[in-house]
């Protein structure tokens, strides 16, 4: 049984060995990083050792010590994300496949890419499908917006929100607020 002081400090090697590699692959803006097996096997051991870190017991060490703070130095985690959703083939090398590498300013700029990524999507969405129902039925107005429209009174703000938000599809909310 290893003690949480050595835990640690083989976590350290490993999180030093990989951050080495990110430093020395100069990635250009708008790439992820290069495939490089030492680089693969350096973040698989790490996957495993904080899979190993969440046993029954709890966690041996803070979640924290996983955390690559300096991974913004060397890439745009944004970037690494946008290719990993787009991509079907499992065989490259992105690390959003190792959440526990991404501390909570990191983490918090991919849900925030996700959201407009999301935002964008509903409003493409519904732009089609007014185009497509204006192609059936020209004569008609159409009722779809790509934009989640609320009206509220200040008098009555708050109630008039929840009453709108009550009644909104909730594939509508990922639309822009107007």
């Amino acid at each position: 049984m290893m003690t949480a002081d050595y835990f640690e400090k083989l976590i350290n090697i490993f999180k030093n060995v990989a951050s080495h590699i990110l430093r020395n692959q100069n990635i250009p803006q708008g790439r992820t990083v290069f495939y490089d097996s030492a680089l693969v096997a350096m973040l698989d051991i790490m996957a495993f050792l904080n899979k190993l870190n969440h046993n029954i017991d709890g966690l041996k060490v803070p979640y924290d010590i996983f955390h690559m703070n300096e991974l913004h130095d060397y890439l745009d985690a944004r970037f690494d994300y946008v290719l990993w959703l787009s991509d079907n083939d499992s065989g490259k090398l992105y690390l959003c496949n190792y959440p526990f590498l991404f501390d909570a300013h990191a983490k918090l700029k991919l849900l925030e890419t996700d959201q407009s990524l999301q935002m964008q999507n509903a409003m493409q969405n519904a732009a089609q499908k007014a185009a497509f129902a204006a192609l059936f039925s020209p004569t008609q107005m159409v009722a779809l917006n790509q934009f989640l429209v609320l009206n509220v009174t200040r008098d009555h703000i708050v109630e008039d929100t929840l009453r709108e938000l009550h009644a909104v599809n909730p594939s509508d909310l990922k639309k822009q607020l107007k």
